[in-house]
Protein backbone atom coordinates (compact mmCIF):
# COMPACT_ATOMS: atom_id res chain seq x y z
CA UNK A 1 0.00 0.00 0.00
CA UNK A 2 1.44 3.44 -0.64
CA UNK A 3 2.45 5.58 2.44
CA UNK A 4 -0.32 8.25 2.95
CA UNK A 5 2.23 10.75 4.85
CA UNK A 6 1.65 13.63 2.78
CA UNK A 7 -1.17 15.18 1.40
CA UNK A 8 -0.11 18.60 0.08
CA UNK A 9 -1.87 18.38 -3.05
CA UNK A 10 -5.14 18.12 -4.98
CA UNK A 11 -3.64 15.29 -6.80
CA UNK A 12 -2.55 13.43 -3.13
CA UNK A 13 -5.49 13.71 -1.50
CA UNK A 14 -7.42 12.27 -5.26
CA UNK A 15 -5.23 9.51 -5.45
CA UNK A 16 -6.00 8.62 -1.64
CA UNK A 17 -9.70 8.82 -2.24
CA UNK A 18 -9.17 6.27 -4.88
CA UNK A 19 -7.18 3.49 -3.08
CA UNK A 20 -8.88 0.54 -1.87
CA UNK A 21 -7.90 1.05 1.75
CA UNK A 22 -9.90 4.51 1.55
CA UNK A 23 -12.82 2.87 -0.10
CA UNK A 24 -12.88 -0.08 2.60
CA UNK A 25 -12.55 2.15 5.60
CA UNK A 26 -15.22 4.71 3.93
CA UNK A 27 -17.81 1.52 3.63
CA UNK A 28 -16.92 0.76 7.51
CA UNK A 29 -17.89 4.32 8.79
CA UNK A 30 -20.75 4.72 6.76
CA UNK A 31 -21.64 1.35 8.14
CA UNK A 32 -20.76 2.40 11.58
CA UNK A 33 -22.57 5.50 11.80
CA UNK A 34 -25.24 5.10 9.45
CA UNK A 35 -26.66 8.63 10.74
CA UNK A 36 -25.01 11.89 10.67
CA UNK A 37 -23.08 12.53 13.99
CA UNK A 38 -23.36 16.14 14.16
CA UNK A 39 -26.86 16.15 13.11
CA UNK A 40 -27.48 13.44 15.77
CA UNK A 41 -25.98 15.60 18.31
CA UNK A 42 -28.47 18.28 17.98
CA UNK A 43 -31.29 15.32 18.13
CA UNK A 44 -31.89 15.20 14.51
CA UNK A 45 -31.84 12.28 12.40
CA UNK A 46 -29.83 12.21 9.15
CA UNK A 47 -28.29 10.09 7.08
CA UNK A 48 -24.80 10.42 6.77
CA UNK A 49 -23.94 10.19 3.30
CA UNK A 50 -20.15 11.60 3.63
CA UNK A 51 -17.25 10.55 5.94
CA UNK A 52 -15.11 12.93 7.45
CA UNK A 53 -11.75 13.18 8.89
CA UNK A 54 -12.42 14.18 12.29
CA UNK A 55 -8.79 15.91 12.27
CA UNK A 56 -7.43 17.27 9.01
CA UNK A 57 -5.29 15.17 6.76
CA UNK A 58 -2.86 17.90 6.37
CA UNK A 59 -2.98 18.48 9.78
CA UNK A 60 -2.33 14.65 11.04
CA UNK A 61 -1.81 12.08 7.67
CA UNK A 62 -0.84 9.31 9.87
CA UNK A 63 -4.28 9.18 10.65
CA UNK A 64 -6.10 8.86 7.40
CA UNK A 65 -6.61 5.45 8.08
CA UNK A 66 -7.98 5.48 12.26
CA UNK A 67 -11.66 4.62 12.43
CA UNK A 68 -11.54 6.85 15.37
CA UNK A 69 -10.42 10.02 12.97
CA UNK A 70 -13.31 9.30 10.98
CA UNK A 71 -17.38 10.11 11.10
CA UNK A 72 -19.85 9.57 9.35
CA UNK A 73 -21.94 12.94 8.39
CA UNK A 74 -24.71 13.91 5.73
CA UNK A 75 -23.43 16.70 3.08
CA UNK A 76 -24.80 19.63 4.49
CA UNK A 77 -23.09 19.38 7.83
CA UNK A 78 -19.64 17.99 5.87
CA UNK A 79 -20.03 20.88 3.53
CA UNK A 80 -20.19 23.45 6.69
CA UNK A 81 -17.06 21.36 8.47
CA UNK A 82 -14.73 21.89 5.50
CA UNK A 83 -15.76 25.30 4.61
CA UNK A 84 -14.88 26.43 8.17
CA UNK A 85 -11.85 24.24 7.92
CA UNK A 86 -10.62 26.07 4.60
CA UNK A 87 -11.77 29.23 4.73
CA UNK A 88 -14.14 30.64 7.70
CA UNK A 89 -17.07 30.19 5.86
CA UNK A 90 -19.51 27.95 6.29
CA UNK A 91 -22.32 26.78 3.43
CA UNK A 92 -26.30 26.65 4.04
CA UNK A 93 -27.46 23.49 1.97
CA UNK A 94 -29.67 21.33 3.93
CA UNK A 95 -31.00 18.43 2.67
CA UNK A 96 -34.91 18.50 4.04
CA UNK A 97 -36.17 15.59 2.90
CA UNK A 98 -33.34 13.45 4.97
CA UNK A 99 -34.13 15.38 7.95
CA UNK A 100 -36.21 14.11 11.36
CA UNK A 101 -36.68 15.96 14.05
CA UNK A 102 -36.14 12.85 17.01
CA UNK A 103 -39.40 15.34 19.11
CA UNK A 104 -41.74 15.35 16.80
CA UNK A 105 -40.99 12.06 15.68
CA UNK A 106 -41.65 10.70 19.20
CA UNK A 107 -44.59 13.47 19.75
CA UNK A 108 -42.82 15.26 22.38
Amino acid sequence: MKNYNGFKTREDRHSFYKSNPWRAMRLYILNRDKLCQVCLSKNKLTIANTVDHIVDLSVSPHLSLDPKNCQGLCTSCHSRKTSKEHNGKTTTFKPKNLMWDINEMLDI
